[in-house]
């Protein structure tokens, strides 16, 4: 039986992984929910030419491990490449919103959680809470939440303590004044929360999306690409967000 070979030509982006054929050399699309029906990183994957002159089966691996919101950042430079500008905007302001929602949900569920001593209903029902008290929000308002999280230096310890700040989120929703997150001690994240307070990427989305469909310019969108990747990277870095995964923030005593 012949060895099934390995696609030497591959890349990736937030939906889909792209792979050429080792067979015929054609290159196929991958869309990861729809033809894979996995958002998992592909460490390793059988899969079959998309061509049907060739319809080989042959290996992928060595797709991106990045967290969605990072994916979504980097997507800009292939949608700005093609002068796709607009998209380059709400592609950032999503990577934003994704970003805000998954701080929250590291902090208000998964590190509250102890595997030990509380069951998986119990994160489970923390992940639907949260989901349900701020389905309702926009951008701004899921930025106010992460400011104010950060300004007040939130960190629940147990998920009583966590389930009282989500069921009074709301309480959080409004923007803190300057002047509050100046007095942050901390100079770097002082710095980055501010640099995030003033960021304009939800108002220009905003125009892109509006009945008159805004059209933004290459500087606005190399601007903007430039100044997202900054402050969220940055931010990523400094909160300790390494990824998607839950299981990576979650107590465990052992």
């Amino acid at each position: 039986m012949c060895e099934i070979l390995y696609a030497n030509e591959k890349r990736s982006d937030y939906e889909n992984f792209y792979a050429l054929c080792p067979y015929c050399e054609y290159e196929n699309i991958f869309n990861r929910v729809s033809d894979l029906e996995s958002i998992e990183p592909i460490t390793y994957r059988q899969v079959q030419c998309q061509n049907t002159e060739c319809r080989h089966d042959f290996k992928v691996n060595g797709d991106l491990a990045n967290a969605a919101f990072e994916m979504l950042i980097y997507d800009c430079y292939d949608l700005y490449r093609k002068k796709k500008y607009s998209y380059c905007i709400l592609n950032l302001a999503q990577s934003c919103e994704v970003f805000f929602s998954l701080y929250i949900y590291i902090t208000l569920a998964y590190k509250p959680f102890n595997r030990e001593e509380n069951s998986t209903n119990e994160l489970n029902r923390l992940i639907s809470k949260i989901y349900e008290e701020t389905k309702k929000y926009s951008y701004i308002k899921m930025q106010n939440i992460i400011l104010n999280l950060l300004v007040e230096d939130i960190h629940p310890s147990n998920i009583e303590n966590s389930l009282e700040i989500i069921n009074n989120i709301s309480n959080y929703a409004s923007q803190p004044s300057r002047n509050k997150i100046e007095g942050i001690e901390d100079e770097e994240l002082k710095t980055m929360l501010l640099e995030l307070m003033d960021v304009n990427i939800s108002s220009l989305r905003n125009k892109v999306v509006h009945k008159f469909a805004y059209r933004p310019s290459e500087k606005e969108a190399s601007d903007s690409i430039e100044e997202i990747r900054r402050i969220i990277l940055n931010l990523s870095r400094k909160l300790e967000i390494v990824g998607d995964d839950a299981n990576v923030y979650i107590q465990n005593t052992h």
